[in-house]
């Protein structure tokens, strides 16, 4: 099971990578300047994105320091489960 605090991490890769045509985490890493190793504990809430991560995501890819703090800000509203059969 993946951990919750990593859906918005992950949400902001995922908009980098579309953004930016890249096609993998590693190209990623690269394009901003991390390994791919720490790319891959963020994703998995292993790490949790520091300021100076933010900083340096802003630098590399022209997004705004408010846009990253957003995307990671978002909660998903769960989708209501109908009730189970009986």
């Amino acid at each position: 099971m993946q951990n919750p605090l990593s859906d918005p991490v992950n949400r902001l890769f995922d908009k980098l990578l579309s953004d930016h045509l890249l096609e993998t985490d590693a190209a990623l890493a690269r394009h901003i300047g991390m390994s791919p190793a720490v790319i891959s504990r963020l994703r998995h809430g292993v790490y949790s994105l520091s300021a100076a991560q933010i900083i340096r995501i802003h630098e590399a890819t022209g997004l705004s320091i408010r846009e990253i703090k957003e995307i990671l800000a978002e909660r998903r509203v769960p989708t209501p489960q109908s009730p189970a059969p009986r």
